[in-house]
């Protein structure tokens, strides 16, 4: 099975402490309706995103768990499509590294890290242009990293 794009279920929220990271982490989501994820049932493996700060070339926060490992990463969109009538839609990511401020995500070590930047460029892929709110279907996505 590959990443897909969903909305969290009540059983996974509690399976996996969603409603606890969401405290810890000041998820931007409001309301319980609208928490969803990218996710590798298989896997055992999600992205989340924590922080959207609405501005190309500021970095966003995102949360890539993995068989119960956290690694919060940054990334910044840039490039890419400008209107969401061309095809394919182009999304352009860029990393901006590892944040290691939250106890349970410290920066991993260097020899894990090419399998983690594999695993995110799955789910960014799967991600698309916004996950299972996207406004397109055919989105085309590339990386800096």
């Amino acid at each position: 099975m590959a990443f897909v794009n969903e909305y969290i279920s009540d059983e996974d929220v509690e399976k996996y402490g969603i409603a606890q990271l969401r405290d810890e982490l000041h998820f931007d989501y409001a309301r319980r309706c609208d928490w969803e994820w990218t996710r590798d049932r298989e896997r055992d493996a999600y992205l989340v995103q924590i922080h959207h700060l609405g501005r190309d070339l500021e970095p966003e926060y995102w949360l890539l768990y993995e068989k119960g490992r956290y690694c919060v990463v940054m990334l910044y969109r840039g490039g890419g499509s400008k209107n969401y009538s061309e095809r394919p839609y182009r999304r352009l990511w860029h990393f901006d590294g590892f944040s290691g401020g939250w106890l349970r995500s410290p920066v991993p070590p260097v020899e894990e890290q090419p399998h983690i930047i594999q695993l995110l460029k799955e789910a960014l892929t799967a991600y698309g242009e916004g996950g299972v709110n996207s406004y397109v279907s055919d989105t085309l996505v590339s990386f800096t990293f």
